[in-house]
């Protein structure tokens, strides 16, 4: 199961690459900031946790849609409201994933 609906298509093969640059005046999940980010959660989590699907399903609940005032990006300090480009200083996404790992239930 892939962790978000974007990413759906992709696997499925119903999405190309050149769909991708119309999609990201939508949503972050294809900026590669972000794509980096959350192949970085996932290696976190499984560190000391062996079931990602709890991470997987966070993750996949999650807004990471433009033009909103809240959502997991936001919230995590990597991308400021109102803007669409997530910040890309290493100690802002450093403290991205670590929010974003204890953001997900146990």
């Amino acid at each position: 199961r892939s962790a978000r609906d974007e990413y759906n298509g992709l696997m499925a093969g119903e999405i190309d690459n050149l769909d991708i640059p119309k999609e990201r005046a939508t949503t972050m999940a294809y900026n590669a900031i972000i794509i980096r980010m959350l192949a970085a959660c996932y290696r976190e989590w499984t560190k000391d946790k062996p079931d990602w699907r709890p991470l997987a399903e966070f993750l996949n609940n999650s807004s990471m849609r433009l033009g909103v005032d809240k959502g997991l990006l936001i919230d995590s300090g990597l991308v400021a409201p109102g803007t669409t480009s997530p910040v890309a200083q290493q100690q802002i996404v450093v403290k991205a994933i670590d929010y974003i790992i204890n953001q997900v239930p146990s």
